[in-house]
């Protein structure tokens, strides 16, 4: 049982001002029980989720339990944080004889004066209520008020220094670390000590999980401290500190090169005009050049605990597409929109502050491992000389590299798409364990079968030639035939576009099947013109169109468009694009000369490739010499030349006349 013993000087105190106690006051409670212990319980929840979600409840600092509180936040509560706490002084009585020969008495907070923490908070001698050179020369008093300014003063010139330099103390002074909010038998969300001495104790937040983003201010609690209604000591202390929450965030989006000779820190900017935007989702010819954006918004960094140990992106391409070796550059902003750019990071910088690694995955998959040197790290935690911010917490950067459609089967045609994933793996100071963040984009191709017929079964095919218009983007269609199948084709990238006929290629069917495939073609229109076919039969009279759509599925991206410099406006929303889902983003179909058609799938893809087939019938024929109809010439040709030597008869005559 605790015991507690009456302060005569506050019992003094009391009488000689004539205050009345209030009924619910006791002189035993109205003075510190010197025997006993107090504890300290502090709760830890999510209120940035909480916000958020509507919740409006504010947590008390009366130090008791507030139970209206506690059922506002129920589910919120956040478990793996960890608090540490070292005393840091006495609580004492301190009475002083002023120079009227009166006693001036109040509580006082004795601290030694070799303790560090004074000159942390800048604190000193004259700070002090007064030095008792005569009792203890070593030792200050300082009231509470004091204490409580300079801390705050220490805190406010610079919170994230503050916040290391605190920890540090804490840590190094034999601070006691409390167990885990939700381990060893506290409730969720909640961690406790007791059993601890009486004075003055200093708190700090060691250890946070992933969600956490800003750990909160070191504060001060004093075990026992006077109840809000100031008639009794609380020695059981409640606390219910304000935390805020919040994920990294990470976007990969992906846009066709359409403008050649933009410089390299631009690839990832807003386009021009003719550019296409970023977007979850592109289409592409084979031998296209992609342009991919990784964007990523960093946590919140305020102190050593919350510190980046790790932060990697490993980008994974599809085997249908392949990276251009160290085409990478990291660029920092520290706005949403990407409008002030405070660093940019070049792999080939004389102190690189991040490494690039190319390997292979699974499905003959290529990765690229983008990993933040000690240089990078240090930057990124503590110092930014180019923006006010003293690091790149809340900051976001942006990855921009370049890669390459294949021009081959390894393109993955239809629905499935080619998948391009990137995984965000990172890790806290404080955190015994690496989290991770995923997100995806996909670049989808098409294909064109075209099935020559001649309607005897007698013509040849290589006689017959097409050229291919898109009518969408208003280029030809250049491409490259395989070196060992006749009549299969590859758009081939950026040299696929000719501005005229004349440039374009002339796709002509296999000579032994009359088979015409072409790899490699966007959701765009296209107009096929029939060139020449063999002789004796009759070209096309008009140019096929055929169309290929793309309707992009309600489940495709996540939240709102923040990513920079997208070429969409911030705010646009998707549905989901932070986490991708793995289901079919895109579904296509097509349509020949306005009629639908049933796409074929390849390889297990559906929606793939566009059929169709051309068919020449016979042209009509001329009548021949011999045939019957044929003496009609001879006749009236024998007719024409009677009338002309008429003619001339007459014609003689006249002028004799005249001579």
């Amino acid at each position: 049982m605790k015991t507690r013993s009456m302060r005569m000087a506050a019992a003094a105190l009391a009488v000689c001002m004539g205050v009345t106690p209030v009924m619910a006051a006791t002189v035993a409670n109205a003075t510190i029980d010197e025997g006993a212990t107090g504890s300290l319980t502090i709760h830890k929840y999510d209120t940035t989720a909480a916000t958020i979600d509507g919740i409006t409840t504010s947590p008390t600092s009366t130090g008791k339990t507030d139970a209206t509180v506690e059922t506002a936040y129920t589910g919120y509560e956040v478990d793996g944080v960890e608090f540490t706490y070292v005393k840091v002084a006495d609580i004492t009585t301190y009475t002083e004889t002023q120079s009227t020969g009166v006693d001036k008495v109040q509580v006082a907070y004795a601290i030694e004066s070799s303790n560090a923490l004074l000159n942390l908070l800048s604190l000193g001698q004259n700070d002090s209520i007064k030095e008792i050179k005569d009792r203890d020369a070593t030792t200050y008093y300082y009231a509470s008020d004091t204490l409580i300014n300079a801390l705050d003063a220490f805190e406010n010139a610079d919170m994230n220094n503050a916040k290391n330099k605190l920890e540090a103390y804490v840590t190094n002074n034999g601070g006691t670390a409390m167990p885990l909010t939700g381990a060893n038998g506290n409730a969720k969300g909640v961690t406790s000590a007791d059993e601890l001495d009486l004075g003055l104790y200093m708190v700090v937040e060691t250890k946070v999980p992933e969600q956490v983003t800003d750990t909160v201010k070191p504060f001060f609690v004093s075990l026992p401290m006077t109840e809000n209604d100031g008639d009794e000591w609380n020695y059981d202390v409640v606390v219910y500190p304000k935390n805020e929450s919040g994920m990294p965030t990470l976007e990969k989006l992906v846009a066709e090169k359409t403008n050649a000779g933009l410089a390299d820190d631009l690839k990832a900017a807003a386009h021009t005009e003719n550019d296409q935007a970023y977007a979850p989702t592109a289409t592409a010819s084979d031998g296209d050049i992609l342009w991919y954006q990784v964007t990523s918004k960093l946590p919140i960094i305020n102190s050593e605990a919350t510190y980046l140990t790790t932060y990697t992106f490993v980008d994974t391409l599809s085997k249908g597409i392949e990276y251009t070796p160290n085409d990478v550059i990291l660029t920092w902003y520290s706005d949403e929109a990407c409008t002030n750019k405070v660093a940019t990071w070049k792999v080939d910088d004389s102190q690189p502050k991040f490494t690039v690694a190319y390997g292979s995955a699974a499905d003959d998959a290529t990765t690229m491992t983008i990993s933040m040197t000690p240089a990078g790290l240090t930057e990124i935690n503590t110092k930014n000389d180019q923006d006010t911010a003293t690091n790149y917490g809340q900051h976001y950067v942006r990855i921009s590299y370049a890669a390459t459609v294949n021009k081959s089967l390894d393109v993955v045609y239809g629905d499935n798409g080619n998948p391009n994933d990137v995984v965000l793996t990172w890790k806290r100071t404080s955190m015994d364990y690496y989290d991770t963040l995923k997100d995806e984009c996909i670049v989808y191709s098409y294909a064109l079968d075209l099935a020559k017929q001649f309607s005897d079964n007698k013509g040849n095919f290589a006689n017959v030639s097409f050229k291919i218009q898109n009518q969408t983007d208003g280029y030809y269609l250049k491409a490259i035939e395989d070196a060992q199948i006749k009549g299969q084709y590859y758009v081939d990238g950026e040299d696929c576009k000719a501005a005229d006929e004349t440039a374009a290629t002339a796709f002509v069917p296999n000579p032994q099947t009359g088979s015409l495939k072409i790899y490699g073609l966007e959701d765009d229109t296209y107009i096929i013109t029939e060139l020449t076919t063999d002789d004796s039969y009759t070209l096309l009279k008009d140019a096929i169109t055929v169309v290929i759509n793309t309707q992009t599925t309600a489940k495709d991206f996540a939240q709102n468009d923040a990513a920079c410099a997208d070429g969409h406006a911030n705010g646009v929303t998707y549905d989901d694009y932070m986490q991708v889902s793995q289901n079919a983003i895109r579904t296509a179909s097509a349509t020949v000369d306005a009629n639908a058609v049933t796409m074929k799938e390849s390889d297990g893809s559906v929606n793939a490739i566009v059929p169709m087939t051309v068919v020449n019938s016979h042209s009509f024929e001329i009548p021949k010499t011999g045939d019957s109809g044929n003496f009609i010439l001879p006749v009236a040709g024998m007719a024409a030349a009677g009338v002309l030597l008429v003619m001339v008869v007459k014609m003689r005559k006249k002028d004799e006349n005249a001579a």
